[in-house]
């Protein structure tokens, strides 16, 4: 039962909600405790509808939630209102944070999230496990009509396992080598059958049906983008105080390129567009972003062949052929 659950401590804040670690029959768990406006609220019903029908059934690649309930009256510390929300977030967040109603859920818990994990000291084999592994957590989520809505390395589960487990994918055995990844936090989860073409996805000015299609190509991209590094280049940028004309000024610059033409032999997609030239163009990305304030050229780090990008964007939207040919690559190594 939920009351036998045991508070240990407290682990981390973020905008919507408090996480905790928590004891019962001396297994732990991680606690979410966060404001809603409804015992309806959509993106809990989201979250329930995806375990139900994706994460309760493939537990390799997903977090599992063990359980909820509702608290009323509910009064947890509300996470702090973020100094950067603009006017509208913080009057949204503190009507929420005055609502009253909780929602607390139960989660197993994940040793790490891939935002920690230093994929440039991977070997080559450990950063294609990983690639197969994310690519089909992506796959898992998409071909069942969901997007995750932020997938990114800090929304990514890392559990410690034995060097030696291995992962059934496509008939494949995929080694792990000891780092098995799995999907967390579904809060941004929206299924293609009830997003709405009115009502805005949480507090942001884009509609949920608008934010599904964008996350159709952002969840994915980012796998394959993060395998070429810019650390550096942003790095400099900070260090050095210098700023860019700001992304839709940046975006429009680089979409404006006679290089783009060249590229729309592998995609269309607008934003894919952008993440080619970034990546191929790279010297010529960074005097157009900088100006006037550009001194020298800071190269990416490849942390996977060029040729297994330029595959991955070819092969974009074949999520099964995209997987196999990482398989195929592992095992020729």
């Amino acid at each position: 039962m939920i009351r036998d659950y045991k508070l240990v401590k407290f682990i981390s804040e973020g905008a919507m909600g408090k996480v905790y670690l928590v004891s019962n029959n001396n297994k732990k768990y991680a606690m979410k405790i966060e404001y809603i406006f409804s015992k309806k609220d959509r993106t809990l019903l989201n979250e329930l509808k995806f375990v139900k029908k994706v994460a309760s059934k493939n537990p390799e690649q997903f977090m599992q939630l063990i359980d909820y309930d509702f608290i009323e009256n509910c009064k947890e510390d509300a996470p702090k209102i973020r100094d950067w929300f603009d006017k509208k977030e913080k009057k949204y967040f503190r009507k929420l944070h005055s609502s009253g109603l909780c929602v607390r859920k139960f989660y197993t818990l994940v040793d790490n999230t891939l935002a920690n994990l230093p994929i440039n000291k991977m070997s080559m084999k450990e950063r294609y496990s990983m690639m197969i592994q994310l690519l089909y957590i992506n796959y898992l989520i998409q071909s069942n009509g969901f997007v995750h809505g932020d997938f990114h390395h800090g929304n990514i589960g890392v559990i410690n396992v034995d060097k030696n487990k291995e992962i059934k994918i496509f008939g494949k055995k995929i080694p792990t080598f000891g780092n098995q990844f799995v999907a967390i936090d579904y809060g941004g989860i929206l299924h293609k059958d009830n997003v709405s073409s009115k009502i805005n996805y949480q507090q942001l000015d884009i509609t949920e049906l608008q934010h599904y299609k964008d996350m159709l190509i952002f969840d994915k991209s980012g796998i394959i983008k993060r395998m070429v590094s810019d650390q550096d280049f942003w790095e400099y940028l900070r260090k050095n105080k210098i700023t860019t004309n700001g992304f839709e000024k940046d975006f429009n610059l680089v979409l404006s390129q006679p290089e783009i033409e060249l590229l729309k032999v592998i995609t269309k997609n607008k934003y894919l567009l952008w993440d080619l030239y970034r990546i191929f163009f790279t010297k010529k990305f960074q005097e157009i972003v900088l100006g006037k304030k550009f001194k020298k050229f800071i190269p990416n780090d490849y942390l996977i062949p060029p040729e297994d990008i330029i595959y991955s964007y070819l092969n974009f939207y074949n999520d099964e052929e995209l997987i196999r040919y990482f398989i195929a690559r592992l095992e020729n190594l």
